[in-house]
């Protein structure tokens, strides 16, 4: 898979973690955005805009702010949530 298309599946996956963490659902950002093929987006089916990809973040209350990897902060333990969730840290996954 091409690194951007990675990038771009993380960053979805952590908005679906905001929403979800925040009750918030497809309804409503479809409402808030008339976005209406929002679960194309979420299901990496179709890739957003920049101007959708910046409308959901604005919806579901998305604040942008750069930090070090190795950082301990909720917001990077936020985003480690939702990697695990895509199955991409292994050594949270099932041994054989």
């Amino acid at each position: 898979m091409e690194p951007s298309l990675k990038h771009q599946r993380a960053l979805i996956a952590l908005l679906l973690q905001i929403a979800k963490e925040n009750n918030i659902s497809f309804q409503m950002i479809e409402k808030e955005t008339c976005i209406y093929d929002l679960i194309d987006i979420f299901e990496n089916r179709k890739t957003p805009t920049l101007l959708q990809f910046l409308q959901i973040c604005n919806c579901i209350g998305v604040s942008f702010f750069f930090e070090s990897k190795n950082s301990t902060s909720i917001n990077n333990d936020t985003f480690e949530r939702a990697m695990t969730a895509m199955g991409r840290r292994e050594d949270n996954l099932t041994k054989n």
